[in-house]
């Protein structure tokens, strides 16, 4: 029972580290956005890295088309 409870726990500790790490890379990058009225999502990032996309790109044009008065979604801007 002690190696199922270990287990477990090093389980948790591999998903909290894994989600710490996805954090510290998007927090940047999320936060800049959402400060310039311009949000993209946690996960359209994390989506966007495992498509091979440019985030931060994708993202400070994002800020620049709202800066300038464009609407424009992430979504045309990846394609």
């Amino acid at each position: 029972m002690d190696s199922l409870y270990l287990v477990g726990i090093a389980v948790l500790a591999l998903f909290a580290f894994v989600l710490a790490v996805v954090l510290f890379n998007f927090f940047g990058l999320w936060l800049r956005a959402r400060i310039a009225n311009a949000p993209v999502s946690l996960g359209k990032m994390v989506g966007m890295r495992l498509r091979k996309v440019p985030v931060g790109l994708i993202v400070d044009n994002r800020i620049t088309a709202v800066k300038a008065g464009i609407d424009v979604r992430s979504d045309p801007l990846e394609a």
